[in-house]
């Protein structure tokens, strides 16, 4: 997404959807304004998984607004727009690229999906106190996943308990080489070349990989 189109939604816009895979930016919330550019599904996605873009409503809502950081106190718009801007190709990391070459909207819905449960499920148990099995506080997930109401501690706790068996099939679904794999790959910084590098394996065979694990991830959050 371009400085200008995340300049306004920082500055109060709003995303919609115009028709399947095709989403319009706006300056403001009234739409009956011109709007100022237009993103694919797959960049929405990938923004909604960096907890940059959430729905003004529902889950489902086909209106997002910005929830990412504001924009830097001593940035100012350029004099005359940046025509190149648009032409630069971003630095993507190994999971959003899998995302932006996904073509059905559903599955990269549940991959997304599948990904915020696992961050949610990862702050219940590191809340759990001394009393867990497993040192996942020390997981830095990058993009934490903030609960929408306080829970009453016996729900918590059952919660808690819940979100152990789900981390625990996880893991128990992949060796150790594959965890470590999927720890990575969801911390959302490491982009194809460097996974390559890392494993000195062909990209190609990195994908196979990746894709194989989310498919563990998706099963275990099937519901």
């Amino acid at each position: 997404m371009t400085k200008r189109l995340t300049r306004a939604l920082q500055r109060g816009g709003v995303v919609a959807q115009i028709r399947p895979e095709a989403w319009g930016v706006w300056r403001g919330r009234d739409r009956r304004g011109r709007m100022i550019g237009s993103l694919s599904g797959a960049e929405i996605d990938i923004l909604r998984l960096r907890g940059d873009l959430k729905p003004i409503g529902g889950t489902e809502s086909k209106v997002l607004i910005w929830a990412g950081p504001p924009p830097a106190l001593t940035e100012s718009a350029p004099v005359t727009p940046d025509l190149s801007e648009g032409e630069k190709t971003a630095r993507r990391s190994l999971l959003e690229s899998l995302l932006l070459g996904h073509p059905v909207a559903s599955e990269r819905a549940r991959i997304r999906s599948a990904c915020h449960s696992y961050f949610e499920d990862l702050e219940l148990v590191s809340s759990a106190g001394p009393h867990t099995t497993m040192n996942w506080a020390t997981f830095e997930s990058g993009h934490r996943i903030k609960s929408a109401r306080p829970l009453e501690p016996l729900q918590r706790t059952r919660q808690q308990q819940r979100a152990k068996a789900r981390l625990a099939t996880v893991q128990s679904e992949l060796n150790t080489g594959d965890f470590e794999f999927l720890q990575k790959l969801l911390r959302n910084d490491m982009t194809r070349g460097a996974f390559a590098r890392t494993y000195r394996q062909r990209p190609a065979l990195i994908d196979r990989r990746a894709l194989h694990i989310l498919r563990v991830l998706l099963e275990t959050y099937r519901s």
